[in-house]
């Protein structure tokens, strides 16, 4: 027993105090078990090539040990700018999808557009799909005057 003018603690009170405290700043205040994994996979976008005034569709498939409160397709543009679009799950399966085009206030950008997928679920859990793209033609050019 470790004795103090004014404190008395015994060897095995300390003991436990230390390992108790060691215990809980390992549990990273989780609570519960399991994985936390949040998988995004089998991204496709198609079609590959498409007009300005053409869609494309993004499907994903996603699953998750928790429930899933969101799944949101990041279309990068040609000029870095970036557009989130929530997508929404096919009846009774794991895929995701939404249908992208360019909305009739925008100015079309021709060139390649990068796509990845990213989940949530209902505990925060974050998982990414691999970057898909797709490429948008450019308008005709206009017809020439002739000479």
């Amino acid at each position: 027993m470790y004795q103090h003018s004014s404190m008395r603690i015994s060897i095995s009170a300390l003991i436990w105090f230390v390992t108790t405290v060691v215990i809980l700043a390992g549990c990273g205040g989780g609570g519960g078990g399991g994985s936390s994994a949040v998988s995004v996979s089998n991204l496709t976008v198609s079609p590959q090539t498409v007009l300005p005034e053409d869609n494309v569709t993004i499907d994903a498939n996603v699953a998750a040990n928790a429930g899933i409160n969101s799944v949101v397709a990041i279309v990068t543009r040609p000029d870095r700018s970036t557009v989130s679009k929530n997508m929404t799950q096919k009846a009774g399966s794991n895929t995701w999808e939404v249908i992208y085009g360019q909305q009739p206030d925008e100015t079309v950008q021709a060139g390649t557009y990068s796509v990845q997928v990213t989940a949530t679920d209902v505990n925060g859990n974050i998982g990414k799909s691999n970057t898909g793209t797709f490429s948008v033609e450019g308008p005709p050019p206009p017809p020439s005057s002739g000479p």
